[in-house]
Protein backbone atom coordinates (compact mmCIF):
# COMPACT_ATOMS: atom_id res chain seq x y z
CA UNK A 1 0.00 0.00 0.00
CA UNK A 2 1.20 3.14 -0.64
CA UNK A 3 2.05 5.90 1.87
CA UNK A 4 -0.76 8.71 1.84
CA UNK A 5 1.73 11.42 0.51
CA UNK A 6 2.26 9.15 -2.95
CA UNK A 7 -1.51 8.43 -3.14
CA UNK A 8 -1.80 11.90 -3.00
CA UNK A 9 0.83 13.03 -5.71
CA UNK A 10 -1.75 10.29 -8.10
CA UNK A 11 -4.87 12.51 -7.24
CA UNK A 12 -2.91 15.67 -8.26
CA UNK A 13 -2.16 13.70 -11.86
CA UNK A 14 -5.05 12.34 -12.07
CA UNK A 15 -6.93 15.69 -11.38
CA UNK A 16 -4.55 17.39 -14.23
CA UNK A 17 -5.59 14.78 -16.75
CA UNK A 18 -8.94 15.35 -15.81
CA UNK A 19 -8.82 19.09 -16.40
CA UNK A 20 -7.25 17.88 -19.89
CA UNK A 21 -10.15 15.40 -20.78
CA UNK A 22 -13.14 17.44 -20.00
CA UNK A 23 -11.29 19.86 -22.80
CA UNK A 24 -11.01 17.54 -25.13
CA UNK A 25 -14.16 17.64 -27.99
CA UNK A 26 -17.65 15.80 -26.75
CA UNK A 27 -16.32 15.09 -23.42
CA UNK A 28 -19.37 15.46 -21.54
CA UNK A 29 -18.34 13.46 -18.27
CA UNK A 30 -14.79 12.29 -16.43
CA UNK A 31 -15.08 10.31 -13.58
CA UNK A 32 -12.47 8.12 -11.90
CA UNK A 33 -12.58 4.44 -11.38
CA UNK A 34 -11.23 1.43 -10.22
CA UNK A 35 -8.71 1.51 -6.85
CA UNK A 36 -8.12 4.88 -6.86
CA UNK A 37 -11.16 6.25 -6.62
CA UNK A 38 -11.11 4.40 -3.50
CA UNK A 39 -7.71 5.38 -2.14
CA UNK A 40 -6.87 1.99 -2.00
CA UNK A 41 -4.06 2.03 -4.66
CA UNK A 42 -1.09 -0.22 -5.03
CA UNK A 43 2.62 1.27 -6.26
CA UNK A 44 2.09 0.57 -10.15
CA UNK A 45 -1.75 1.24 -9.82
CA UNK A 46 -3.42 2.56 -13.18
CA UNK A 47 -5.37 6.00 -13.26
CA UNK A 48 -8.78 4.06 -14.47
CA UNK A 49 -11.42 6.64 -15.96
CA UNK A 50 -14.64 6.42 -16.91
CA UNK A 51 -16.05 9.23 -19.90
CA UNK A 52 -19.39 9.97 -21.49
CA UNK A 53 -19.23 11.89 -24.63
CA UNK A 54 -22.03 13.49 -26.99
CA UNK A 55 -23.89 11.21 -28.99
CA UNK A 56 -22.08 9.34 -32.08
CA UNK A 57 -18.79 10.39 -30.92
CA UNK A 58 -17.05 7.95 -28.60
CA UNK A 59 -14.81 5.79 -30.98
CA UNK A 60 -13.23 9.77 -31.94
CA UNK A 61 -13.19 10.73 -28.23
CA UNK A 62 -11.26 7.30 -27.21
CA UNK A 63 -9.09 7.97 -30.14
CA UNK A 64 -7.96 11.30 -28.64
CA UNK A 65 -8.05 10.35 -25.12
CA UNK A 66 -5.06 7.22 -26.41
CA UNK A 67 -3.28 10.52 -27.52
CA UNK A 68 -3.38 12.00 -23.90
CA UNK A 69 -2.34 8.11 -22.26
CA UNK A 70 0.66 8.04 -24.51
CA UNK A 71 1.61 11.48 -22.83
CA UNK A 72 0.70 10.57 -19.73
CA UNK A 73 3.35 7.26 -20.46
CA UNK A 74 6.33 9.89 -20.78
CA UNK A 75 5.74 10.67 -17.03
CA UNK A 76 5.13 7.85 -15.92
CA UNK A 77 1.83 7.85 -15.16
CA UNK A 78 -0.85 4.87 -16.61
CA UNK A 79 -3.78 6.62 -17.73
CA UNK A 80 -6.56 4.04 -18.79
CA UNK A 81 -9.61 5.46 -20.02
CA UNK A 82 -11.24 1.85 -21.07
CA UNK A 83 -14.99 2.55 -20.15
CA UNK A 84 -16.90 5.17 -22.56
CA UNK A 85 -20.55 5.89 -23.34
CA UNK A 86 -21.86 7.66 -24.95
CA UNK A 87 -25.25 10.60 -23.52
CA UNK A 88 -27.68 7.95 -25.36
CA UNK A 89 -26.67 5.06 -22.86
CA UNK A 90 -26.42 6.10 -19.50
CA UNK A 91 -28.34 2.97 -18.11
CA UNK A 92 -25.59 0.86 -17.25
CA UNK A 93 -26.04 -2.45 -19.30
CA UNK A 94 -25.31 -4.99 -16.30
CA UNK A 95 -26.27 -5.04 -13.30
CA UNK A 96 -24.88 -7.24 -10.49
CA UNK A 97 -23.39 -5.94 -7.10
CA UNK A 98 -19.81 -5.77 -8.67
CA UNK A 99 -20.98 -3.31 -10.90
CA UNK A 100 -22.97 -1.43 -8.36
CA UNK A 101 -19.84 -1.45 -6.14
CA UNK A 102 -17.45 0.00 -8.85
CA UNK A 103 -20.38 2.54 -10.13
CA UNK A 104 -21.22 3.94 -6.48
CA UNK A 105 -17.43 4.04 -5.82
CA UNK A 106 -16.64 6.22 -9.46
CA UNK A 107 -15.46 10.20 -8.11
CA UNK A 108 -16.87 12.33 -10.46
CA UNK A 109 -14.05 14.94 -11.91
CA UNK A 110 -16.11 17.10 -14.24
CA UNK A 111 -19.87 16.89 -15.88
CA UNK A 112 -21.97 17.13 -12.96
CA UNK A 113 -24.88 17.29 -14.74
CA UNK A 114 -24.51 13.78 -15.94
CA UNK A 115 -23.19 12.47 -12.95
CA UNK A 116 -26.72 13.48 -11.56
CA UNK A 117 -28.37 11.79 -14.63
CA UNK A 118 -26.22 8.32 -13.92
CA UNK A 119 -27.01 8.35 -10.76
CA UNK A 120 -31.15 8.61 -11.62
CA UNK A 121 -31.00 6.40 -14.13
CA UNK A 122 -28.94 3.76 -12.32
CA UNK A 123 -31.03 3.71 -8.88
CA UNK A 124 -30.91 -0.15 -9.19
CA UNK A 125 -27.30 0.42 -7.84
CA UNK A 126 -29.10 1.20 -4.47
CA UNK A 127 -30.64 -2.03 -4.36
CA UNK A 128 -27.24 -3.85 -4.22
CA UNK A 129 -25.78 -1.04 -2.18
CA UNK A 130 -28.97 0.58 -0.14
CA UNK A 131 -26.53 2.77 2.42
CA UNK A 132 -24.90 4.31 -0.71
CA UNK A 133 -25.88 7.97 -1.50
CA UNK A 134 -22.84 8.80 -4.50
CA UNK A 135 -18.81 8.99 -4.55
CA UNK A 136 -16.64 8.05 -1.78
CA UNK A 137 -14.92 10.85 -2.17
CA UNK A 138 -15.21 14.30 -4.03
CA UNK A 139 -13.47 16.38 -5.66
CA UNK A 140 -13.66 19.99 -6.76
CA UNK A 141 -15.32 20.11 -10.61
CA UNK A 142 -12.40 20.00 -13.21
CA UNK A 143 -12.11 23.56 -14.63
CA UNK A 144 -10.38 24.33 -18.14
CA UNK A 145 -9.05 28.10 -19.04
CA UNK A 146 -10.64 30.03 -22.22
CA UNK A 147 -8.20 28.51 -24.98
CA UNK A 148 -8.95 24.66 -23.83
CA UNK A 149 -13.04 25.76 -23.94
CA UNK A 150 -11.71 27.56 -27.52
CA UNK A 151 -9.83 24.23 -28.36
CA UNK A 152 -12.96 22.21 -26.96
CA UNK A 153 -15.96 24.36 -29.20
CA UNK A 154 -13.45 24.62 -32.28
CA UNK A 155 -13.19 20.91 -32.89
CA UNK A 156 -16.79 20.16 -32.17
CA UNK A 157 -17.49 22.38 -34.37
CA UNK A 158 -14.99 21.08 -37.18
CA UNK A 159 -16.20 17.30 -36.20
CA UNK A 160 -20.04 17.71 -35.74
CA UNK A 161 -20.95 17.10 -39.55
CA UNK A 162 -20.33 14.72 -41.84
CA UNK A 163 -16.53 14.78 -41.49
CA UNK A 164 -16.87 13.92 -38.08
CA UNK A 165 -19.40 11.03 -39.15
CA UNK A 166 -17.00 9.49 -41.69
CA UNK A 167 -14.16 9.67 -39.23
CA UNK A 168 -15.99 8.38 -36.37
CA UNK A 169 -17.44 5.36 -38.74
CA UNK A 170 -13.83 5.02 -40.16
CA UNK A 171 -12.59 4.51 -36.36
CA UNK A 172 -15.02 2.44 -35.44
CA UNK A 173 -14.30 -0.31 -38.06
CA UNK A 174 -10.57 -0.04 -37.59
CA UNK A 175 -10.72 -0.26 -33.72
CA UNK A 176 -13.55 -3.30 -34.26
CA UNK A 177 -10.73 -5.44 -36.57
CA UNK A 178 -8.47 -4.79 -34.42
CA UNK A 179 -10.03 -6.26 -31.02
CA UNK A 180 -12.13 -8.74 -32.51
CA UNK A 181 -9.41 -11.34 -31.24
CA UNK A 182 -9.72 -10.13 -27.77
CA UNK A 183 -14.08 -10.72 -27.52
CA UNK A 184 -15.24 -13.85 -26.57
CA UNK A 185 -12.89 -14.18 -23.48
CA UNK A 186 -14.29 -16.45 -20.49
CA UNK A 187 -14.43 -13.54 -18.14
CA UNK A 188 -14.48 -10.77 -20.62
CA UNK A 189 -16.81 -7.83 -20.58
CA UNK A 190 -16.10 -5.99 -23.45
CA UNK A 191 -19.15 -4.35 -25.31
CA UNK A 192 -18.33 -2.17 -28.47
CA UNK A 193 -20.90 -0.23 -30.41
CA UNK A 194 -21.83 2.89 -31.66
CA UNK A 195 -22.61 3.89 -27.52
CA UNK A 196 -19.83 1.61 -25.91
CA UNK A 197 -16.01 1.61 -25.91
CA UNK A 198 -15.85 -0.28 -22.99
CA UNK A 199 -12.59 -2.49 -23.12
CA UNK A 200 -13.50 -4.51 -20.58
CA UNK A 201 -11.31 -7.81 -22.38
CA UNK A 202 -10.29 -9.51 -18.66
CA UNK A 203 -12.89 -8.28 -16.69
CA UNK A 204 -12.55 -8.63 -12.93
CA UNK A 205 -16.38 -8.87 -12.02
CA UNK A 206 -16.55 -12.63 -12.89
CA UNK A 207 -13.74 -13.77 -10.69
CA UNK A 208 -14.25 -11.39 -7.73
CA UNK A 209 -17.92 -12.67 -7.33
CA UNK A 210 -17.08 -16.43 -7.75
CA UNK A 211 -14.62 -15.38 -4.92
CA UNK A 212 -17.74 -13.94 -3.17
CA UNK A 213 -20.00 -16.54 -3.84
CA UNK A 214 -17.39 -18.92 -2.50
CA UNK A 215 -16.79 -16.89 0.94
CA UNK A 216 -20.66 -16.48 1.27
CA UNK A 217 -20.63 -20.16 1.25
CA UNK A 218 -17.94 -20.91 3.72
CA UNK A 219 -20.17 -18.79 6.16
CA UNK A 220 -23.04 -20.84 5.41
CA UNK A 221 -22.37 -24.13 6.33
Amino acid sequence: MWRSGKRGRLWVRARRFGRILSALPFVRFVGITGALAMDNCAAGDDIDVMLVTAPDRVWLTRAFSIALVRVGKLFGDTLCPNYLISENALALEHQSLFVAHEFMQMVPLYGGEIYARLLSMNTWARTYLPNATGAYRHEPESRSGWLAHAFKRSGEWLLSGAVGDRLEAWEMRRKLRKFQPKLGRPDGDAILDHDHVKGHFDDYGGPVMRLYADRLAQYET
